[in-house]
């Protein structure tokens, strides 16, 4: 008999793309626990923490981030994604979204405590006993910036219950990015965050 002296723990991501209530487009990715997710995870185990997993965050960044679709949009129509997009979801050390995007603002150029940066998932379910889910719906008027009509996702955290919404900063405890996702006010995006043991 093997015995393992480690638990993995891993997640596939499943992005599902809807208009109109019709799905219109699905991507599966893989993600990590970054060093400072796997803090957490210990510090849970043990009852060091009992800071629990409930939100996700968008973000325009990350290595997989290219400006195909900012570049085929006329220039006032997509939201700006100028920058490195230098971090990957193989680095473990990443801590916080790289360019993080508002989910929700009331003010265009986004002011401090008029935006919201993290939205809070639907209570977690467990397809199968080693396996968690976490849901969040991204709606028609979530992460839409008029003047903007594009804003191109390209990376997600999944962020504990003690992060604050308001602020654009928050440190998360697992991380993907993945080819642009050009988000507009017809698309929903429902995220499905699965973290396997």
């Amino acid at each position: 008999m093997l015995i393992k002296d480690y638990i993995e723990a891993k997640s596939n991501i499943e992005i599902i793309l809807r208009e109109r209530g019709k799905i219109v487009g699905r991507r599966e990715t893989h993600n990590i626990f970054p060093d400072i997710g796997q803090e957490w995870l210990a510090k849970l185990i043990c009852g060091e923490s009992t800071d629990i997993i409930n939100m996700m965050g968008p973000g325009i960044g990350g290595s997989k981030q290219n400006n195909s679709i900012v570049d085929a949009a006329p220039l006032s129509t997509s939201y700006p994604t100028i920058g490195a997009h230098s971090q990957t979801d193989t680095d473990m050390g990443v801590t916080a979204l790289e360019r993080a995007v508002a989910v929700s603002s009331a003010s265009l150029p986004i002011t401090p405590g008029d935006d919201v940066w993290l939205k809070v998932s639907s209570p977690p379910s467990h397809p199968a006993p080693n396996r968690t889910r976490f849901i969040c719906v991204f709606s028609e008027l979530d992460i839409s910036f008029s003047p903007f009509t594009i804003v191109p996702v390209s990376e997600l955290g999944l962020f504990t219950r003690e992060k604050n919404p308001l602020i654009r900063t928050n440190t998360f405890v697992a991380y993907d990015t993945f080819a642009p996702i050009p988000k507009t006010t017809a698309l929903t995006l429902e995220i499905r965050w699965t973290v396997i043991f």
